[in-house]
């Protein structure tokens, strides 16, 4: 419980620029393609743009001072695998949208709307 309330003192002192460029960047690409009456609209880029950010934020700003001292506990930080693990995950669910039936392929437009906004978010 310390760890979360750390956590959460030090994420209301961040700056909230980035949350507010990734809530544009997705609400910008999702609000186009719910005007064209497509899969994965405004509420799915949104979401899915600011959780990369706030996953970054948190593999920065994790408080280590609560491990700082302890002989037991190693704490590893590296946002850069963090990154791409969000990338990797938002991967598969863009490619669980592209259905192929017969020689008809849809959804790569959706793959990569869901795949790139985060990219540029995080």
């Amino acid at each position: 419980m310390v760890l979360a309330t750390a956590f959460l003192e030090q994420l209301s002192q961040l700056d909230p620029t980035p949350l507010l460029v990734s809530m544009v960047i997705g609400g910008v690409i999702g609000l186009e393609r719910e005007w064209h009456g497509r899969p994965a609209g405004l509420r799915t880029h949104i979401l899915v743009c600011m959780t990369s950010t706030l996953l970054i934020f948190a593999s920065r700003e994790l408080p280590t001072e609560l491990v700082e001292g302890q002989e037991v506990a190693k704490l590893v930080m590296d946002p850069n695998r963090l990154g791409a693990g969000i990338l990797t995950g938002i991967g598969f669910l863009g490619a669980a949208s592209v259905i192929r039936a017969g020689d008809i392929v849809r959804g790569i437009t959706t793959g990569a709307t869901v795949w790139a906004p985060p990219a540029l978010a995080s």
